[in-house]
């Protein structure tokens, strides 16, 4: 695997692909049952806590793990957090690509293509996943900045208007748990070229956290509390609501998904490399593209067993609560850099 240098500002918008693609999904319907009319602003604050972790995750180093056998253990719980989590969102990113794209394509065959694709950009080096990110982030925010403008449209902001708030504390809870990959930042300052990156990841969390917001208040002025919680996806349906001038495709959502296609792939990229690099910090140097490979593989097999939305939730239910054990484990790490200083 070739040790390429990442940039502070790769970070920053690897962080922020990162984290849009698996929240674009299924978070907006999930906050708008239980948060109301307020849930853009609940989710907000949620998507505050990921930038708060990631800084302090970007001000520690996570290849000090390796010195010491708690260390290592922790690697490997980090390395089968990755694992589970790519093959939960391997298989929801197929499932979706199903429903929205691709009907008749059996889904391991779309897992199978992406896992192929996944391990190849493993090979070429963290610094491939940066410059991809970077190449990526003018189309994604030109196109969520037209969905924004064209969707205004068919804005009622009486449907913004609650009669009361409700569920802030069990809402920011959930967004504060699903932020899946946060952790990652602490191994990527292993690749990059400054030491400290706490204040640009907390830039990026910001920004994340008003795009997300926006985008849910703007899908909620749309679709209404009801139609939100009936959707499966709101956010990647939302082109479907506006009326082009000048039609020039007939799928005009398939951009939206484009967004969250491309976003997701990192993330999945993401787990697969950082799997493999953890694997490799605790058992034999030098070997990361193939516990990668092997890492792959089972993603691959582990996706087979999420056959139903029940499984997933089980699965997904799990990872929450390692989420939040992360998040324990980046605080503690963090004071004790802080000790240090």
């Amino acid at each position: 695997m070739t040790n390429h240098s990442l940039s502070v500002r790769q970070i920053q918008v690897l962080f922020f692909l990162d984290l849009l693609g698996i929240s674009m999904l299924y978070l907006p319907s999930m906050v708008a049952k239980w948060g109301g009319g307020y849930c853009a602003v609940w989710l907000g604050c949620g998507v505050l806590v990921w930038a708060l972790f990631g800084a302090m995750a970007a001000e520690c180093s996570g290849k000090e793990l390796a010195q010491s056998g708690l260390g290592r253990v922790l690697l490997l719980f980090f390395a089968g957090k990755n694992l589970l989590q790519g093959a939960v969102w391997l298989r929801l990113m197929a499932g979706s690509l199903s429903v929205l794209l691709l009907p008749k394509t059996p889904l391991v065959l779309t897992e199978g293509a992406m896992v192929l694709l996944l391990w190849y950009g493993v090979t070429k080096g963290p610094a491939c996943r940066g410059r991809a990110a970077e190449v990526l982030l003018l189309p994604v925010v030109l196109i969520l900045f037209a969905v924004c403008a064209f969707s205004m449209a068919g804005v009622e902001l009486e449907k913004l208007v609650p009669s009361a708030p409700v569920g802030a504390g069990k809402t920011i809870g959930l967004v504060a748990l699903s932020g899946f990959g946060v952790e990652n930042i602490l191994f990527a300052s292993a690749f990059c070229s400054q030491k400290k990156a706490g204040k640009a990841v907390a830039l990026s969390g910001v920004l994340l956290a008003l795009v997300l917001a926006a985008l849910t208040a703007l899908s909620y002025a749309v679709f209404g509390g009801t139609g939100m919680t009936i959707r499966r996806y709101p956010l990647l349906q939302l082109m479907d609501t506006i009326d082009f001038p000048l039609l020039f495709v007939e799928r005009q959502d398939v951009w939206m998904v484009g967004v969250w296609l491309w976003s997701v792939f990192l993330f999945l990229w993401s787990c697969l490399f950082f799997c493999g690099w953890q694997f490799a910090q605790v058992v034999q140097r030098g070997k990361e593209r193939w516990y990668a490979l092997g890492a792959a593989v089972v993603m691959l097999a582990l996706a087979q067993l999420v056959v139903t939305e029940a499984a997933a939730m089980f699965f997904l239910q799990g990872l929450l609560w390692m989420n939040g054990l992360s998040l324990i484990l980046i605080l503690g790490l963090f004071l004790k850099e802080r000790s240090r200083a």
